[in-house]
């Protein structure tokens, strides 16, 4: 039985944004994901072959949902500065950390996000019948996708 693959539940994930220092858990995280795009590329001459040369890696944005956070906090303050000033002062792209963490507090996966800055948020429908918690999306641009553990 030793032999079997351990695999991690993914129970929480610390979100780490730019200029915060302890960040925030959330429960669903989107996107994390990169892709090379490929160029298909016919043989001159031989028409029986096609090759699929690499250009560049894409990545998709990645959509953070968590509760509402206090307007002082690091990461409400971070969005406010880049979504509601209208490009006011210029964006200040900085790393986000994600990191799983297991039901021991102990951090099994970490991802790292550079050149990140936010791009969308929205508040999750508010129903007065329903006892929820209000729920924000956070979509986060970013320029490359590291996996740190």
């Amino acid at each position: 039985m030793s032999d079997l693959p351990h695999h991690t539940p993914a129970f929480v994930f610390r979100v780490i944004p730019v200029g915060a220092s302890d960040g925030f858990l959330v429960q669903e995280v989107t996107g994390l994901a990169t892709a090379l795009d490929v160029q298909t590329v016919q043989e001159g001459g031989e028409n029986r072959f096609d090759h699929q040369l690499p250009r560049t890696a894409e990545q998709a944005n990645v959509v953070i949902r968590r509760g509402v956070l206090p307007r002082s906090d690091p990461t409400a303050v971070w969005i406010r500065d880049v979504l509601e000033d209208s490009l006011g002062k210029p964006i200040t792209p900085g790393n986000v950390a994600i990191d799983l963490i297991d039901p021991e507090g102990q951090t099994r996966a970490s991802w790292l996000l550079t050149h990140a800055y936010p791009v969308k948020l929205s508040v999750g429908t508010f129903e007065t019948e329903k006892d929820e918690l209000a729920i924000e999306a956070l979509e986060i641009a970013y320029g490359s996708l590291t996996r740190r553990l």
